[in-house]
């Protein structure tokens, strides 16, 4: 259809395939980039039938099992009971957001960092928003290696989110940025952010999946021997 277009403006046949191609592909990248909606009128049933736009699947979310015990986590001393949960008895962990930032305002005072450092967590269905941030002091005090020329405060607002699997989690950030600066941050912090699940998740709680609510976040799944 575009090559028509083209031919019928008086391009020649070569021209005509080497603009289609370009056009195409920057409609693809359009696609990609989120530029061009599948509601759009007249583009939107144009490129679908170029085979360009597909209709978006609708995603399917995890829900809460109602059958599952519920144990509330409202402050730090609510942790250490979770150990002795019967093994391989299916459960469900909730935390709303007002008593987890409470909890990390302690763990911040606790250790002295809490006029370096602040995070702040917000849980709307289905994105969790962390908006941190850390001072040249803690950077140094925990050892963290960066050039004297980048030494600075930072802060940092992610949004992001997080889904269970072979019994562990991961996070798919959404957006970064850090400092007003987000340009190839996003694909670092999923490397990054990864990497860590893995030494910090306990192994003996099998997460099986991860419900995030306005206002709270939960994870089913069981303790393992």
């Amino acid at each position: 259809m575009i090559r028509n277009l083209l031919s019928e403006a008086g391009y020649s046949e070569d021209a005509s395939l080497k603009v289609a191609f370009f056009a195409v592909a920057g409609l693809r990248q359009q696609v990609a980039d989120h530029s061009v909606q599948v509601g759009w009128p007249i583009i939107g049933p144009v490129l679908r039938f170029l085979g360009i736009l597909q209709e978006a699947t609708p995603e399917v979310r995890p829900a809460p099992d109602p059958s599952l015990p519920e144990y509330r986590i409202t402050s730090l001393e609510d942790i250490d009971p979770l150990r002795d949960i019967e093994t391989y008895k299916r459960v469900r962990i909730v935390v709303a957001e007002a008593d987890l930032n409470q909890m990390i305002r302690n763990l911040l005072s606790e250790a002295g960092y809490s006029e370096d450092a602040s995070l702040k967590v917000a849980f709307d269905d289905p994105m969790i928003t962390a908006d941190a941030y850390a001072g040249t002091t803690i950077i140094e005090r925990i050892g963290v290696d960066i050039p004297t020329s980048l030494r600075r405060n930072f802060d940092i607002l992610a949004t992001f989110t997080v889904e269970a699997g072979n019994c562990s989690l991961t996070v798919a950030f959404e957006k970064v940025k850090v400092n007003r600066w987000t340009f190839g941050l996003r694909p670092v912090a999923n490397r990054l952010v990864n990497e860590q699940i893995p030494k910090f998740w306990p192994e003996e709680f099998c997460a099986e999946s991860v419900i995030v609510t306005d206002g709270e976040a939960g994870v089913e799944g069981y303790l393992r021997e």
